[in-house]
């Protein structure tokens, strides 16, 4: 991670890291309780490079789309990679008014997360990584209109809902 993209060095983070080239990674997860474990990825757009990656295992999938700036469409690569998951979890940093003053920085709105997630047919989705800004009362304005976008997806709790907010140390499970 290089400075200008991620301002606090792996040195100075206080934890052992272990990286993995994505070809391994699938055998690796799997000698977890011997447990087969798919692990795909997609490279996307981001200043710096990132990518997004799809989990299988034990029967469920785990989308992880964060630092993500689709162009003028969504990136279909990466509503194939979502494609059926259990639970996507998507950035989405920005309104769509905030994301025309903010292309290049490499984040998405609110509307290109549901559009993933409703091309892709998953069944959960969580959006995170919210603007720093962005005020409690704002996000939870934000959450109520995702929700009624999505009223075909059942009852939206907080809790375990199918259209999440993500906020810290939220527990989701699969």
């Amino acid at each position: 991670m290089q400075a200008e993209y991620f301002p606090v060095q792996l040195d100075h983070m206080g934890a052992t890291f272990e990286f993995l080239q994505i070809a391994d990674a699938s055998q690796h997860f799997t000698g977890i309780n011997n447990v087969a474990t798919v692990i795909s990825a997609q490279r996307h757009n981001h200043p710096g490079g990132a990518y997004s990656f799809r989990i299988e295992r034990n029967g469920k999938v785990l989308v992880v789309c964060t630092d993500v700036e689709h162009g003028e469409q969504v990136d279909p690569l990466l509503v194939e990679l979502a494609q059926g998951a259990d639970l996507l979890v998507h950035d989405a940093q920005y309104t769509a008014e905030e994301l025309q003053k903010r292309r290049g920085w490499g984040h998405s709105s609110f509307d290109q997360a549901m559009q993933v997630a409703e091309m892709a047919g998953v069944k959960r989705l969580a959006l995170t990584h919210h603007d720093p800004n962005a005020t409690d009362e704002f996000l939870q304005r934000i959450e109520n209109l995702c929700r009624e976008r999505f009223p075909q997806r059942g009852a939206c709790s907080r809790r375990n809902g199918n259209l999440t907010l993500g906020r810290n140390v939220t527990r989701l499970d699969l």
